[in-house]
């Protein structure tokens, strides 16, 4: 549980930081952090899939995806999904 709340908090201060840079909806994106956490790791994504009702949503968990895929996720493709 405690690499959860880690990635949780990893997940926040990137989403931060892009929106810093680039703005875009900081508060549609933090409100799901650990919604979004839970979800991948109660479900068998990408198997399992998840429909989010907002398009802004969708980053985040697009993010928890690479990296869950073991992807190389950089700012700037961070700054494309928030």
């Amino acid at each position: 549980m405690q690499e959860l709340k880690q990635l949780a908090d990893e997940l926040r201060s990137d989403v931060i930081f892009s929106v810093s840079r680039t703005g875009g909806h900081l508060g549609s994106s933090l409100g799901v952090v650990e919604l979004t956490v839970a979800l991948h790791y109660v479900f068998n994504t990408p198997k399992d899939k998840i429909l989010w009702d907002v398009g802004h949503q969708v980053g985040l968990a697009s993010l928890v995806l690479l990296l869950y895929l073991g992807m190389d996720v950089t700012c700037s493709k961070l700054d494309n999904l928030v």
